[in-house]
């Protein structure tokens, strides 16, 4: 009974542990990668770990999604139509850490015009206003949002990019600040970013969520270095 509950649970962990290569057109392959190389990758099929050695043609990829959860993105070339939308991120599943120093922050929204195809659910002055509320938690004296155009903040925060596009088979997701912390002297400046790529055709869910994801992440970033540098 041991040996078929071990055996089973050894079954389990094998099938979880995994990684994923995420196709152009939306197919996947369950697959344990062996190399990364500039043209190609090698790899041998999860449930034939012992059979031969497989090779695909890095064009023909979206991205791989390893066991871990890590992801490779690949650069996606397409002439087809791409679109793109923007969800409001799902603020239930987000857990930010809290600004802690005092300081007169103004934010811009400097994100470029999206296509003309695209899915807007808030418009840039609503995530304007949802990025100030997160920054300006109650518990927090003294953090003071400014109107744009205002003289001598504290620091400056630019909206440069929040949207998921879609690519005929693949999706990518990004949050990117650009920020900048006048006190305390010379100015600190740095870019924030973070990039998710989820790779199923019909995975608009999934693409919502790793948005959000994006969000999470990059602004956990941009708190973290406010809190260091004022």
């Amino acid at each position: 009974m041991k040996n078929i509950l071990f055996l089973f649970l050894l079954l389990s962990f094998s099938a979880v542990s995994q990684d994923v290569l995420n196709k152009k057109n939306g197919e996947t392959i369950n697959a344990k990668v062996l190399e990364v190389n500039p043209d190609n990758v090698k790899y041998k099929k999860t449930d034939n770990q012992d059979g031969p050695t497989y090779t695909i043609d890095k064009k023909e990829l979206a991205g791989i999604t390893y066991a871990n959860g890590e992801e490779d993105i690949f650069k996606i070339e397409s002439k087809g139509d791409k679109k793109m939308f923007i969800w409001a991120p799902s603020m239930k599943k987000v857990e930010l850490p809290m600004l802690s120093k005092s300081a007169k922050i103004q934010i811009i929204d400097n994100r470029k015009t999206s296509p003309a195809k695209s899915k807007v659910e808030f418009s840039g002055k609503e995530l304007v206003d949802l990025l100030a509320e997160i920054l300006k938690n109650p518990k927090t004296e003294g953090v003071h949002i400014v109107e744009a155009g205002s003289a001598s903040p504290d620091v400056k925060i630019s909206i440069e990019a929040y949207d998921a596009v879609f690519y005929p088979g693949a999706w990518h997701t990004q949050t990117r600040y650009f920020v900048t912390v006048y006190k305390g002297g010379k100015p600190a400046i740095k870019e924030i970013e973070s990039l998710k790529g989820a790779f199923n055709t019909f995975g608009a869910g999934t693409a919502r969520a790793r948005l959000t994801k994006s969000f999470e992440e990059a602004t956990t970033q941009l708190i973290t270095f406010l809190n260091e540098k004022l």
